[in-house]
């Protein structure tokens, strides 16, 4: 196998940006009681319905959201800073299956229900790059030098059950002394892993492949998918090689690898239906000057049909050079169609911009 490898003080809807050729056109959907709600981040958000679920690392919680066409109203919240049931320490992951929500932060896995409801907490203790819950069995995506596969799945009450995909890259951990070998594994291994079709779907974003496996983990095909890339990833792909055979420790050798910075293919990447959708990061794309003087980037979404297992379409929007980062986003769909759900950081704070989907 290889081995390389979201301001509230708009209350009314906003269009924001213009069309261009292959062009998305945004809106930021008017917060109907902002008064009752404030966040600064939002590191993850998955749609359900007509629900938006926002993960906010930093305050231990996630928020409930009723996503409307042009509105978004706030709930409830999920959790609070703690170690009992239905409490949340840091939260760094969240995935829904069916009707129940699974967390995981520092302690472990809670799982809840869709109204909030704690239902049960287990403890994990490997490090967790990325995870998900299907049919009451959780899946996750893991750095953990002492074993010899990425992935190990677990019973809804805790019970692990197998350990599945082996290990692929060749990570020397000699050449990096100054950096721990979980640090290494978080780094080279970094990406997310989704359920489709009793199908597993691991997406490398250090090194752009994509993996497709049964749930017994063997491979049953692959992509790479730098052909498809903006060309500032691709050379980020070539960076990662190169750190991967010569050591995280020749890139910043004065700083015992504190320093080291994170070189993705994307922003954040989403699963709907059949298609792997992936956001640009800002600082991949090129500042332009559009008609009327501003400093822009031409910011791209990528989607890839895992079924088919190949490129499938690419979707463009104008940002702001101002904004260095997009917080995370969404794919869904409602009356209207398919549209992508954006959080941006636009004035004072972040925004919800819906994004509906248009074909070339």
């Amino acid at each position: 196998m290889i081995k390389y490898v979201f301001l509230f003080i708009l209350f009314s809807v906003f269009l924001y940006g213009e069309p261009n050729e292959r062009g998305l056109i945004g809106k930021i959907l008017n917060f109907e009681n902002i008064n009752e709600c404030y966040f600064t981040f939002a590191n993850s958000i998955i749609i359900k319905d007509d629900q938006l679920f926002v993960l906010e690392n930093w305050k231990h919680r996630v928020l409930i959201f009723k996503l409307g066409s042009n509105s978004i109203k706030f709930v409830k919240n999920i959790g609070k800073k703690g170690q009992g049931p239905g409490d949340l320490n840091l939260p760094a992951h969240i995935s829904i299956d069916g009707n129940k929500i699974s967390i995981k932060d520092e302690e472990g896995v809670s799982l809840f229900s869709l109204d909030g409801k704690f239902l049960f907490k287990f403890r994990t203790f490997s490090g967790t790059i990325s995870d998900f819950y299907s049919k009451d069995v959780y899946f996750t995506l893991t750095a953990n030098p002492n074993l010899k596969n990425l992935i190990l799945l677990f019973s809804h009450n805790g019970k692990r059950l197998a350990e599945i995909f082996p290990k692929y890259l060749e990570i020397d951990y000699s050449k990096n002394k100054y950096v721990s070998p979980i640090f290494l594994e978080k780094y080279f291994y970094k990406g997310k892993i989704f359920p489709y079709s009793n199908r597993i779907y691991y997406l490398n974003i250090v090194f752009g492949t994509l993996f497709k496996l049964d749930h017994s983990g063997n491979l049953l095909a692959s992509l790479s998918l730098d052909s498809a890339l903006n060309k500032n990833a691709v050379l980020d792909i070539i960076k990662n090689n190169e750190l991967l055979h010569e050591g995280l420790d020749t890139e910043f050798p004065d700083s015992g690898g504190l320093r080291v910075k994170l070189l993705t293919i994307c922003s954040d990447a989403y699963l709907f239906k059949n298609k792997l959708f992936l956001l640009d990061h800002p600082y991949h794309s090129e500042t332009l000057t559009d008609t009327n003087g501003k400093e822009i980037k031409k910011i791209c979404i990528r989607s890839f049909d895992i079924e088919k297992m190949r490129a499938d379409d690419v979707f463009e929007f104008d940002i702001s050079n101002d904004e260095k980062y997009l917080q995370s986003f969404a794919v869904s769909e409602d009356k209207d169609g398919m549209f992508f759900l954006i959080v941006r950081e636009i004035g004072d704070g972040p925004v919800f911009v819906k994004y509906p989907i248009k074909r070339k």
